[in-house]
């Protein structure tokens, strides 16, 4: 998780994290916003290196889901399709790492290590009946992505 940890505190200490189509286009793919009915909120598409997120998310979901599906897009690209199960392979666990990875790498990037360590030594944090809910709307991201963050903060520090 550190590879993907340093990637991510890199690319936010650099780009605007307003600006996700021109770090997306950057790094080589292409965004697109379409409906995609009840199921799928957001798609990666590697052989097209396109992301499609539904339009009609809340801002902060739809930024989670942006850089969810860019990190499946930097580090899983390259690696072939599974489809089927492997024997050799457990496919399940291999998509629970991905799935991890992705969310790891938007935690880091939308609420980066620094910021937040610098707002939890803030007196009004010990003092809050939902602190969660306030770093929500202090990144502009989802409530579970600040409780992932929270989670990931205590396993990889």
């Amino acid at each position: 998780m550190e590879k993907i940890i340093k990637k991510a505190e890199k690319l936010s200490r650099r780009y605007d994290e307003d600006d996700l189509e021109i770090l997306i286009s950057k790094l080589g793919a292409h965004l697109f916003e379409m409906p995609l009915g009840r199921i799928a909120k957001e798609v990666y598409f590697k052989d097209l290196k396109a992301i499609v997120v539904d339009p009609n998310l809340h801002p902060y979901q739809k930024r989670h889901l942006i850089l969810h599906a860019l990190a499946h897009h930097l580090f899983h690209r390259k690696r072939e399709a599974n489809y089927f199960v492997d024997e050799d392979k457990n496919f399940l666990e291999s998509l629970k790492v991905r799935e991890k990875e992705a969310e790891v790498f938007a935690c880091y990037f939308l609420i980066p290590k620094d910021k937040l360590d610098e707002i939890l030594k803030e007196e009004w944090v010990k003092e809050s009946p939902d602190l969660v809910s306030e770093l929500a709307e202090e990144f502009q991201v989802p409530e579970d992505l600040v409780r992932k963050r929270l989670e990931f903060k205590k396993l990889y520090g």
